[in-house]
């Protein structure tokens, strides 16, 4: 099945907008014959996923549901990735109280040499994990948005609902809308339900609907 992200189109005259593939409206090699979609039965269908989703208190609650789970599932990696730098942290430093014993006993120069040269090596290494550890710890800190933070989004989208404004139709779109992807058979809409600096790939949600049930929604 051949796929392609649409984007918006409009007729000069103004009487027919719809989406069509990028690729035909730019010189590439790839091949997209897919018909054009009317833009408001998509868009009609568009703002009816996201009053179903984002205008739902309980998404709410899943989504903070969602987080939870991805921050338990998280820190299980970063904690087993912490242990296992620790691990050749503290190998490194067994080796470098070992060289650093052998330079105790006395060594001709060359050999003293091509030791220190080793330790040095080494010490460069437990300074990189070291600041690994720093980065996975960092890591550790994620920004995960309060219910009321939630609440206060749904509240506005919500407002700009009910102005039903072209503007605010548009605004709403762009706001919630990821991506559309218009197969030959089907619609494919993307929502992501959480402002942008929250973005996560499960916070995503995915809405789809047949070519032929779209065109039956709008006689």
């Amino acid at each position: 099945m051949r796929s392609h992200i649409y984007r918006q189109s409009k007729k000069i005259n103004g009487k027919s907008r719809s989406y069509r593939c990028n690729n035909q409206s730019r010189r590439t090699n790839i091949a997209c014959d897919n018909r054009e979609v009317n833009r408001d039965y998509v868009e009609a269908f568009v703002i009816e996923q996201i009053e179903r989703s984002v205008f739902n208190k309980r998404m709410v609650n899943i989504i903070l549901e969602r987080f939870k789970k991805y921050i338990i599932e998280k820190n299980k990696e970063i904690s087993k990735t912490l242990k296992n730098l620790e691990n050749q942290i503290q190998g490194i430093t067994v080796k470098l109280n070992n060289l650093s014993d052998v330079l105790a006993d006395g060594l001709e120069r060359k050999q003293r040499q091509m030791i220190l040269e080793k330790m040095e090596k080494l010490e460069d290494e437990k300074i990189a994990l070291k600041e690994y550890v720093l980065r996975e710890k960092a890591n550790i800190e994620l920004d995960v948005p309060t219910k009321e933070e939630l609440l206060c989004c749904l509240k506005r989208a919500q407002e700009m609902f009910r102005e039903r404004t072209l503007e605010e139709m548009q605004q709403l779109i762009d706001l919630y809308v990821e991506k559309i992807i218009v197969h030959e058979d089907e619609i494919e809409v993307i929502l992501n339900l959480v402002p942008l600096f929250y973005r996560h790939s499960f916070t995503r949600q995915v809405s789809k609907i047949s070519r032929k049930d779209l065109k039956e929604k709008n006689r």
